[in-house]
This record gives structure tokens, sequence and C-alpha cells, in this order.
């Protein structure tokens, strides 16, 4: 998926059904509207590809979107629309990927010598992140 500005300008016409859905992935409001749920349909209908730029592109900060990540995989099944975003989180990047980019935006004393790259952390009731299992996994994949 090339995210040329060709890509967004194409894309940016078939998006403006899911406009009214930016509330809910914002956390903003508690459920999608009807509106929300029949522009995503559409939205993935005509262009799913569309759908999974803006998402990737989620913390740009020329777009100005509050979009939180785990809502808006949720949000087709509320919709009852057939088709799954958890493809578009990103989740396909690998550690040669994240190397390159750690070589080129940190100083050089900060860049990693191994990646881990895990789907879910382990956390506790609350949320937290459970390091220490963290760090035991690490060690025995070491």
């Amino acid at each position: 998926m090339g995210d040329s500005a060709q890509d967004k300008q194409r894309c940016a016409e078939s998006l403006t059904g899911v406009a009214t859905c930016l509330p809910y992935l914002g956390a903003d409001a508690k459920a999608p509207t009807a509106d929300c749920c029949s522009g995503l349909t559409q939205a993935m209908k005509a262009n799913k590809k569309c759908v999974c730029l803006i998402l990737k592109d989620r913390d740009d900060p020329d777009l100005g979107l509050n979009i939180n990540m785990t809502i808006a995989v949720g949000l087709p099944s509320l919709c009852k629309t057939p088709d799954n975003l958890s493809q578009c989180s990103g989740s396909n990047i690998d550690d040669a990927e994240v190397l390159r980019y750690c070589k080129k935006n940190l100083a050089s004393f900060k860049v990693p010598e191994k990646v881990f790259i895990t789907d879910s952390l382990p956390k506790t009731a609350t949320g937290k992140i459970l390091r220490r299992l963290v760090a035991e996994h690490i060690v025995s994949q070491i």
C-alpha cells in the first residue's frame, strides 16, 4: 500500500462518509452512529485500502485526527460490516524495518541491538504491563 499524496487525494472523496465516525473513534462518543456504520460499510466496499491508509496515518499531525486504534479495530463488528481492520494496524512490520527506523531517527547509542515484535503484551486486570513476564519471554528467545 503506497501512502503517496496521490493515494491520499484519491481516498479523500471515498472517506467522507466515515467522518461521522470520528467522535466514536476518538472516544468522545459511547457508540457509533447509524450514519457512521453506513459510511464505514460504503467505504469498505468502495476501497478498504483508503480506510487502512487513514488508520495508518492516524498520528500524522497534518491530518489532525484523534483515532484510538483499539476502538477502530472493533468498529466493523459493531457496525456489522463483514471486514477486519486489524490488518491495517501495521502489524506486518519486521525487525529489520524497526532497526532501520531506529538507526535513522535515534542517536547511535540508543539504537537497540535486537528487536522483539509481538501482537500483545501480558497485562494485569487494570491494564498495566506485566514487565517481569515480558522480560522472561524475551530471555527465553535469546
